[in-house]
This record gives C-alpha cells, structure tokens and sequence, in this order.
C-alpha cells in the first residue's frame, strides 16, 4: 500500500468522492508467476512463488471434470449462467459433515481476501499484529477499514519476536 494523494487526485474526478484516507491508496497486487519468471529467467515450474497464498500444485483432473460437470449441471444446484448460492448451503454441510461440526460453524467465501475483508470489517479492532514477512492483504485491508496494522519482527529463524512483557 502506497500513499500518493497528490497524483491520484489528478487521475479521475471521482476521486473526490472517495473517503480521502482510501483515495490516497495504491493497491499492488502480487506478480503473477509467468511474469516474475521472465524476469528472473526461470522456468515457471521451477520457481515456488509463496506470497499469494496459491497452491503450487495443479488440480486434480477428477476435481477439474466434477467442477466442469457441476457448472454444466442444474441438477447440482451450481450452473455458470446462475449466481451461486450466497451461503454456500450445501458446500458447508458437506464441509461440517466432514469434521463433525454444524454447517454454522463453517464459513466460506471468495478466497482468504474476501473473509478477511468480511472479518476485518465486523470486528470492532483497533489493532492489528502482523509478522512480517507474510501475507500483503492484512496492510491493505488494515488502511481501508481503518484498523491500524503493527508490525512485529521475526528473529532470524522466523520465530515470532515477542516482547517479554506482553
């Protein structure tokens, strides 16, 4: 996240809308991995790029064909041209069945940045404590739903650094 009010306000009037603290907010996401690997002159396949949260291993061919068969399929309750159940009835009862919980106690979402943007905006923090290096959506996240975010070192062996006092 980058702070460059001056320039923003000069790239669209709509600007002037936009509460002033997120106006002044330039969002950088990752780099996708073909792109870092033209750069580095590595193939893709040989690289594990760790910052994105993304599973380095492809998908399973029998959980590629039962997704395509899902989204080709009324009967499952899933189709591409309809939107998707917003509580995720049925992947949650599956997902609580699975760990012997109630579908209430799962949650589901759009990816880690969705529920902890869903999460960062309902709980009433003032704080919150990160360790570097790790995920960059809790930065972001942090300035737009004005939670301020406190860095705490690791030690060399990535253990976190906590104060004896806390």
């Amino acid at each position: 996240v980058t702070v460059a009010a001056d320039i923003m306000a000069d790239v669209s009037p709509v600007l002037k809308y936009i509460r002033k603290d997120l106006a002044s907010l330039i969002y950088h996401p990752v780099r996708p991995l073909d792109v870092i690997s033209e750069e580095i002159g590595i193939k893709a396949d040989e690289i594990a790029k760790l910052d994105a949260n993304e599973n380095l291993h492809p998908v399973p061919v029998e959980m590629m064909k039962a997704v395509t068969d899902a989204l080709q399929s009324f009967s499952s309750g899933c189709s591409a041209q309809i939107y998707p159940d917003p509580t995720q009835t049925h992947f949650r009862a599956a997902i609580a069945k699975l760990h012997g919980i109630t579908p209430d106690m799962v949650v589901a979402g759009s990816g880690s940045d969705d529920i902890l943007d869903i999460i960062m905006r309902i709980l009433d923090a003032e704080n919150c404590i990160i360790c570097p290096p790790t995920f960059g959506m809790y930065k972001f996240l942090g300035a737009i739903t004005k939670i301020k975010i406190i860095e705490v070192p690791r030690k060399p062996d990535f253990h976190v650094d906590i104060p004896e006092e806390w």
